[in-house]
């Protein structure tokens, strides 16, 4: 099956779960979040009104079955970016915040502005080493999704290489890899994946399905029922 014809839900939500849209409603408007941003009392007035801005403009996207409208997309990543700028003694984590929302979207299903919001975190730093790894596993995810195998792949052997014991990173490779024509690459990056977690099906049907699809790796991989 060539690359263009796949259905990249179907490919790379292999076993698929229900995905919610969870959201809270701001008590500020978006003027008054807005005016609280702009406020020249203290800081935590400003964070708070960052926060509760950034909710605001989720609960329009979520009136919108979980999607972002692009010109909502873009001003709220304009504000956190400019507001990085201008208030450098925040103690809001805002590439951390801008990965969340990416993570918000995805469960949406909303793979465009996922990818918007995980590109704009590459512009931050993040301290820690868990929200540093979703933002490499998720980016390479969804560029996956939009068939950029290329460009994940780099992202996602980063991932790998930053934290090798989990299984995420490895299993999306998996699937840029295999999508690139480089199967046992990718069998190996499945494997990979199941030792790290060996109760986690998708990497279990994801191996399988490539064995399917490539029968000759099963001389290889002779022991692929064992694999549950």
């Amino acid at each position: 099956m060539d690359n263009e014809e796949k259905d990249m839900y179907d490919e790379l939500y292999i076993d698929r779960d229900a995905r919610g849209c969870e959201f809270s409603i701001p008590a500020e408007s978006k003027q008054e979040s807005l005016k609280m941003i702009r406020s020249k009392g203290h800081q935590w007035i400003r964070d708070c009104g960052l926060l509760r801005l950034v909710d605001w403009y989720w609960l329009i996207a979520a009136k919108n079955l979980g999607k972002y409208r692009a010109k909502s997309r873009a001003e709220i990543i304009k504000i956190i970016q400019d507001f990085a700028r201008k208030h450098r003694e925040t103690q809001l984590e805002l590439g951390a915040m801008l990965v969340f929302q990416g993570s918000r979207c995805e469960k949406s299903g909303d793979y465009e502005s996922a990818l918007a919001f995980y590109r704009a975190s590459l512009g931050f730093l993040i301290a820690d080493t868990e929200r540093r790894y979703l933002r490499l596993n998720n980016l390479g995810f969804c560029l996956n999704f939009f068939r950029r195998f290329d460009e994940a792949e780099e992202l996602l052997r980063a991932a790998v290489a930053m934290s090798p014991e989990r299984y995420n990173a490895w299993k999306n490779l998996g699937a840029t890899l295999e999508n690139q024509g480089k199967h046992e690459k990718a069998a190996e990056c499945y494997l990979k994946a199941i030792e790290c977690r060996p109760r986690e099906m998708r990497s279990v049907c994801h191996f399988r399905r490539l064995l399917e699809r490539q029968p000759a790796l099963t001389e290889k991989y002779p022991d692929i029922h064992n694999k549950e």
